[in-house]
């Protein structure tokens, strides 16, 4: 799955549709009798098609059990949609949810700790889904979050070879964004006016960059308890600088509420702009609207937030297992549950489940045992970084309402129509009021 939140959430929101929670028909299929009918509330924007195959194939290797997909909305998050499902009796048996949001429903989700594929994710991913020592949520794939980039638009800006790695500071950022826009090839970058994009995954780092855990608790407590002022914290400051060098290179600087998920797609893969703040997960889309996917043109950048080159935080990728794969345990019965674990099993261990998973959807595997390359340049060096230590896993027990509220707090900002002050000032006030 993609997200989208944490974003993505709508990005990676779902796609809806009706869904059979409890289908009481149980046997096995594969010696005459009724198979096991169960629903999925799984898959994502990009990957339906995908999505809806792979679960034709897990029906056909798997004939004890009937398997049927539930579609999402393209703007809602994943968890808004099951909460409205619970309150309509009419609830998925196994679903995605943001990794951020399964503390909020744990109380019905189904302990998957004994599970022999489980200890297969890697232990960062598996630790994302764990809640009082049960495993909740297995992990859909790892995500992570940056500045994609047009490699052959910036090179031939530059009029020479891109190193990434060169790309240690603010400074550096704002002096290849000056390089491309003087360059005339294309836009330097755009700035979706999307809350899950600026609120979770943007502002997200906010919170990541205090430091280690401990660190992250304690400013966390701080900020609930009125005892951080934001226009004083570097990280804050760090965040702000970089997106106003993004709203001054932006395409859509002029309307800069003017982009969608869709246009700004479509502006990247034209090779109309040569950065986008942005996950891997929107490869999918991507390949869509023509781009190769055995092609190495295309890569990710993490978010400076200093003119530090030593700062680790202007080094490494946010990367998580952004949704979670869950079972429900207060409507399903047993039988159900039992049947949502096979497709578990098949998702992680079945060679067309890894395909599916790899090659088919693009995503990056969060599995040791998966062993297919990604399926694509985003992928691929989204991998390399995982496999390098350019990665940290960023806080994910944020509340509920944190996505909506800073992300439309930010959204105001781009627009001009609150300035910094006025940002850390609502931030502040969100967190004394937080649940």
């Amino acid at each position: 799955m993609r997200r989208k939140s944490a974003a993505l959430v709508a990005v990676a929101a779902l796609l809806v549709g009706g869904c059979s929670a409890a289908g009481s028909s149980t046997g096995d299929g594969a010696n005459g009798a009724a198979p096991v009918e169960f629903s999925g509330f799984v898959g994502g924007p990009g990957i339906l098609t995908q999505t809806e195959d792979a679960i034709k194939v897990f029906n056909t290797e798997n004939p004890k059990y009937k398997m049927t997909f539930v579609q999402g909305q393209l703007n809602q998050p994943p968890l808004q949609q099951l909460t409205a499902m619970y309150a309509a009796g009419n609830v998925p048996t196994v679903f995605v949810l943001d990794t951020s949001s399964v503390h909020l429903v744990s109380d019905k989700l189904l302990d998957l700790s004994g599970e022999p594929w489980v200890d297969n994710a890697y232990p960062w991913a598996k630790a994302q889904g764990t809640i009082d020592g049960k495993v909740l949520g297995v992990p859909a794939s790892v995500t992570a979050i940056g500045f994609l980039y047009n490699k052959k638009l910036v090179e031939k800006a530059i009029g020479g070879p891109f190193d990434p790695a060169t790309v240690r500071t603010r400074t550096d950022l704002e002096r290849l964004f000056a390089t491309v826009k003087s360059s005339g090839v294309a836009a330097a970058t755009q700035v979706s006016p999307l809350n899950w994009s600026l609120g979770a995954q943007y502002m997200g780092k906010l919170y990541d960059a205090q430091g280690d855990d401990a660190a992250r608790a304690k400013f966390l407590a701080d900020l609930r308890a009125g005892k951080v002022d934001l226009m004083s914290n570097a990280v804050f400051n760090g965040l702000m600088d970089t997106l106003d060098l993004m709203r001054t290179y932006n395409l859509n600087a002029a309307k800069p509420l003017t982009g969608t998920i869709d246009t700004d797609s479509k502006a990247f893969a034209d090779g109309k702009v040569a950065f986008w703040f942005m996950g891997d997960f929107q490869w999918p889309v991507l390949q869509a609207l023509g781009l190769d996917p055995a092609s190495d043109d295309y890569g990710i950048l993490p978010v400076p937030v200093s003119n530090d080159p030593t700062d680790p935080w202007n080094q490494k990728l946010m990367a998580s297992s952004s949704f979670m794969l869950c079972i429900d345990k207060t409507v399903s019965t047993p039988e159900q549950q039992a049947a949502a674990k096979a497709y578990l099993n098949w998702y992680i261990t079945s060679p067309s489940g890894q395909d599916y998973m790899v090659t088919k959807a693009g995503q990056v595997p969060a599995y040791s045992n998966v062993k297919l390359p990604p399926s694509n340049p985003l992928g691929r060096a989204v991998a390399a970084d995982v496999s390098s230590g350019g990665t940290y896993s960023p806080v994910l027990d944020l509340p509920a309402d944190h996505l909506p509220v800073v992300g439309d707090i930010m959204v105001k900002y781009l627009d001009g129509k609150l300035d910094r002050a006025a940002v850390a000032k609502a931030i502040q006030a969100y967190w004394t009021s937080a649940k």
